[in-house]
């Protein structure tokens, strides 16, 4: 005797649910309809684009830990814990400078990539100077600002060749 069984369908076009009647058990091996596949893309999509720039952001972190360590600014701790305070003053600095030039529709927006990143670069140089001595207040000023120069010299390097090879075909 063939068992019959209720099993609902899900119309992608609409996202409408059907229930559909099946006769038979499933036989193994053979696709069977599933509810919703679209909700694998749907958790995949968002990962897909921040996945690249969380790994940017880490390695950016990595390597000013590093840089402060070669300068002997601090231990392997605390380096860490102050480039990520530093790199997200940076983020903020830059966002800042951007939107207050966006406000007075200054074309540094719309400069050439050059001219732009020159302008971003003594911004942050600055800020994460300024963020640097008031987390270590014990430090020189001299040694503070030639590790903060090393530091956004290699992250601006790396932010380029991050560019190059995302936006550019």
């Amino acid at each position: 005797m063939v068992q019959k069984r209720w099993r609902i369908k899900c119309n992608p076009g609409t996202g409408s649910k059907e229930l559909i009647k099946s006769i038979g058990p499933k036989e193994p091996g053979i696709q069977h309809d599933f509810p919703n596949m679209n909700f694998f893309l749907d958790i995949t999509g968002p990962l897909s684009f921040f996945t690249p720039l969380i790994i940017l952001f880490a390695s950016i972190i990595l390597i000013e830990a590093i840089v402060m360590m070669v300068f002997k600014l601090n231990w392997v701790g605390k380096s860490l814990g102050d480039s990520v305070i530093v790199n997200i003053a940076s983020i903020l600095i830059i966002f800042l400078v951007l939107g207050i030039l966006a406000d007075f529709e200054v074309g540094a927006v719309d400069a050439p990539l050059f001219i732009s990143a020159a302008g971003l670069y003594l911004f942050t140089f600055l800020g994460e100077s300024l963020v640097l001595k008031l987390l270590n207040k014990n430090l020189r000023w001299g040694r503070i600002v030639s590790a903060s120069a090393v530091m956004n010299l290699l992250t601006y390097i790396l932010l380029y060749f991050f560019y190059i090879s995302s936006f550019n075909p």
